[in-house]
Protein backbone atom coordinates (compact mmCIF):
# COMPACT_ATOMS: atom_id res chain seq x y z
CA UNK A 1 0.00 0.00 0.00
CA UNK A 2 1.16 3.50 -0.76
CA UNK A 3 1.63 5.99 2.03
CA UNK A 4 -0.31 9.19 1.86
CA UNK A 5 1.24 12.40 3.03
CA UNK A 6 -0.60 15.34 4.42
CA UNK A 7 0.13 18.67 2.91
CA UNK A 8 0.85 21.59 5.18
CA UNK A 9 -2.04 23.96 5.43
CA UNK A 10 -1.17 27.59 4.97
CA UNK A 11 -2.05 30.03 7.69
CA UNK A 12 -3.85 33.22 6.79
CA UNK A 13 -1.67 36.31 6.79
CA UNK A 14 -1.38 38.09 10.09
CA UNK A 15 -3.28 41.36 10.43
CA UNK A 16 0.05 43.21 10.61
CA UNK A 17 0.88 42.23 7.06
CA UNK A 18 -2.35 43.67 5.70
CA UNK A 19 -1.78 47.14 4.30
CA UNK A 20 -4.60 49.56 4.91
CA UNK A 21 -4.80 52.73 2.86
CA UNK A 22 -4.31 56.03 4.69
CA UNK A 23 -3.05 54.29 7.82
CA UNK A 24 0.37 55.03 9.27
CA UNK A 25 2.79 52.14 9.57
CA UNK A 26 4.07 50.97 12.93
CA UNK A 27 7.50 52.40 12.10
CA UNK A 28 5.99 55.79 11.33
CA UNK A 29 4.11 55.80 14.63
CA UNK A 30 7.19 54.82 16.62
CA UNK A 31 9.26 57.50 14.87
CA UNK A 32 6.65 60.11 15.76
CA UNK A 33 6.59 58.96 19.40
CA UNK A 34 10.38 59.11 19.50
CA UNK A 35 10.49 62.61 18.04
CA UNK A 36 7.46 64.26 19.66
CA UNK A 37 6.22 61.96 22.42
CA UNK A 38 3.18 59.73 22.83
CA UNK A 39 0.88 62.67 23.49
CA UNK A 40 1.48 63.91 19.94
CA UNK A 41 -0.42 60.94 18.47
CA UNK A 42 -3.94 61.48 17.21
CA UNK A 43 -6.81 59.31 18.43
CA UNK A 44 -6.69 57.36 15.16
CA UNK A 45 -2.93 56.79 15.48
CA UNK A 46 -3.40 55.54 19.05
CA UNK A 47 -6.01 53.05 17.85
CA UNK A 48 -3.65 51.82 15.13
CA UNK A 49 -0.85 51.45 17.69
CA UNK A 50 -3.17 49.57 20.05
CA UNK A 51 -4.20 47.22 17.24
CA UNK A 52 -0.54 46.51 16.44
CA UNK A 53 0.25 45.78 20.08
CA UNK A 54 -2.68 43.36 20.45
CA UNK A 55 -1.84 41.23 17.42
CA UNK A 56 1.50 39.94 18.71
Amino acid sequence: TAKRFRTKSTKPKSPLSVVRPNEPSLDQLLDKISAKGYDSLTAHERKVLARHSQTK
